[in-house]
């Protein structure tokens, strides 16, 4: 992800920072902003991917956001040791590197003895031969001790047993479960059995673990993770990342044209500091909502510092030749910001307009402040950015800088943008939910700082104008952003036609849908009329359901895509959840990676 210097421009520099399709995560590093990325396409890339619901690969980096390091679950495990192919049948030999399951023979058939009266004891013991017992029984009694005293014959006999348990639905229940000290996987599989989730496989699985924790001193445990335990470990995986990945792409695709060609508002500040340091400045910032630049090195300030009117210096030393501009700046009337320690370069007169700042005192106060409510780290950290927002949205508006655009909400980040002659606003609505992993609604007020009459503003993906009101600084609107998502929209003035993407395209619709009753349930197959054969037109399937004469509500929501295999679409579901003798009606739709919803699908009823 390192692309090093230079400025690749246009919806390629996006693709590359996002790396939509790469394994294990995509991908935008914080380092190529410091080594030349274009600064505004790296923002508004790493904040696409937070409002997609992508927080899972993401964290906190030290100048913005970037992926986290979460590593393939193949990865995670240096040279596992995974339970066999056959798992979780047991079996008399050893296999390559596993143990045999029986770890001690005599100690295993003093038990199965010991405990021939409990649930699960009892259910074994039946399935022993007449040797089995008998061995069984002089084993408790201490007349035999080890292995090598337990013919192949008695061997035989109890593995077979073993496996036939596997496969008894009642052979463990909750209770009997819950008197076991079950290893994680077996929690995790017994959790499922008691929501009415298991299958064949999986309570197999657990009947093994299940075993082995009945007999602990005679069963090798199983080797964990298994291959089965892998593979679910990787579906949810890209469970979690394949609507971003998917999102991302449809967005790209939809509005790569702005990616390209919008350029950033001013006012701007420049932010003038190395490499690493105004971590806690540079966030606050974004989150205060103050467009602004990096100047990273020499050459740049060179070359830029003398074009902006508002400049915090964050380094306590500097050129000669660099505070010569910030000179030139200040005597036109703009404000520059010196740090509390800085050092004036030798030879320099003192800027007499200079103001004074101290970077370190930020973020300090633990306090918040009205209108946060965050829990665990990931909200003490927000309300950390959150204070850094506040003090330096007061330290520069007090010098005068006003963007064009502007909210007092920090839950969302935003980005003012000029798009063929129209201010666009991209917003973020980074609010957190009662757990910090979901976001949840939140009602906005945007500032438009325009006194001209007659404006007008649209969302740019549906079309929509939405109502103005006066402000004292312009106009303002308001807008109900959705969970971790997005809204882009364009201000017109008078007679002025928007020249942008056109609004977003509809699902696609759901076609022949068809039901039929079968033993579990009430099954749902349909056609999809599918142009993007990437699967970037459907990301979720919406099940509508209607119980008699009754209201049609929403019953459930899939994941569009198959996780396994070749791909594809989900063309079926299966109401596990209906009544033998109702009558139900069904309709479906289909909802795009940018939350479109396709039209419904005409009714399929069926009757008891």
């Amino acid at each position: 992800s390192y692309l090093g210097g230079g400025y690749p421009k246009g919806v390629a520099d996006a693709v590359v920072r996002l790396k939509a399709m790469c394994w294990p995560n995509p991908v935008t590093h914080s380092t190529q902003l410091i080594r030349g990325a274009h600064h505004d396409l790296v923002l508004m890339a790493n904040f696409m991917a937070l409002c997609m619901d992508a927080d899972s690969l993401y964290h906190w980096g030290v100048h913005t956001i970037e992926p986290g390091r979460r590593a393939n679950p193949w990865y995670r495990i240096k040279k596992p040791k995974l339970s066999p192919l056959g798992f979780p049948r047991f079996n008399l030999q050893r296999k390559e590197r596993y143990p045999a399951p029986v770890s001690d023979w005599g100690k295993l058939l003093a038990a199965l003895w010991a405990f021939k009266e409990t649930p699960w004891g009892k259910k074994l013991w039946e399935n022993l031969g007449q040797a089995a017992q008998e061995a069984a029984e002089d084993a408790d009694l201490g007349l035999d001790e080890g292995e090598t005293q337990v013919s192949p014959a008695v061997r035989e006999v109890v593995i077979k047993a073993l496996n036939t348990a596997l496969s008894k639905s009642a052979f463990f229940n909750a209770k009997t479960l819950g008197r076991l000290k079950l290893n994680e996987r077996g929690q995790e599989l017994a959790r499922r059995a008691a929501e009415g989730e298991m299958l064949d496989a999986n309570r197999e699985e657990l009947n093994r673990l299940a075993l082995e924790a009945a007999y602990p001193e005679g069963l090798f445990q199983t080797p964990s993770p298994n291959v089965n335990e892998l593979l679910e470990k990787i579906d949810r995986s890209r469970r979690e990342k394949e609507p971003a990945l998917r999102s991302t792409g449809r967005f790209i695709r939809d509005r790569g044209i702005l990616l390209r060609n919008w350029t950033p508002m001013w006012p701007r500040v420049a932010l003038v500091g190395g490499v690493y340091d105004p971590a806690d400045v540079t966030l606050g910032l974004i989150a205060g909502h103050i467009p602004f630049d990096l100047l990273r090195n020499a050459d740049h300030r060179d070359a830029m510092l003398g074009k902006y009117r508002y400049i915090l210096v964050y380094k306590p030393r500097m050129s000669p030749g660099h505070y010569a501009l910030l000179r030139k700046v200040a005597d036109r009337g703009g404000a520059v910001f010196l740090p509390k320690n800085f050092e004036l370069p030798a030879g320099q007169k003192k800027i007499a307009q200079a103001r004074e700042w101290n970077p370190a005192e930020f973020g300090k106060q633990t306090k918040s402040y009205k209108g946060l409510s965050f829990s665990g780290s990931f909200g003490k950290f927000q309300t950390h950015v959150h204070q850094n927002a506040k003090q330096l949205r007061d330290l520069l508006h007090g010098a005068g800088f006003k963007p064009y655009f502007d909210s007092d909400n920090l839950d969302i980040v935003m980005q003012g943008y000029e798009f063929k002659g129209a201010p666009m606003l991209f917003a973020v609505n980074d609010k957190r939910g009662p757990k910090p992993k979901f976001g949840a609604v939140n009602e906005v007020d945007f500032i438009i700082r325009d006194q001209t009459a007659g404006l007008r503003v649209i969302n740019i993906d549906t079309g929509k104008e939405l109502p103005l009101a006066k402000h004292v600084e312009g106009r303002s609107f308001r807008d109900t952003l959705p969970p971790a998502w997005y809204r882009i929209y364009a201000v017109l003035k008078p007679g002025q036609k928007y020249q942008g993407p056109s609004p977003l395209a509809r699902g696609p619709a759901i076609k022949a849908l068809t039901t039929k009753r079968t033993k579990s349930g009430i099954q749902l197959t349909w056609k999809v009329d599918v142009k993007d054969w990437a699967g970037c037109d459907v990301q979720w399937i919406r099940i509508h359901r209607a119980e008699g004469r009754g209201k049609l509500t929403l019953l459930k929501e899939i994941y569009g895509r198959n996780i396994r295999g070749p791909g594809g679409l989900v063309t079926s579901f299966t109401d596990t959840t209906a009544k033998p003798r109702k009558t139900y009606s069904y309709q479906v739709r289909t909802v795009t990676p940018l939350r479109v919803e396709g039209p419904i699908s005409s009714k399929s009823k069926l009757s008891p």
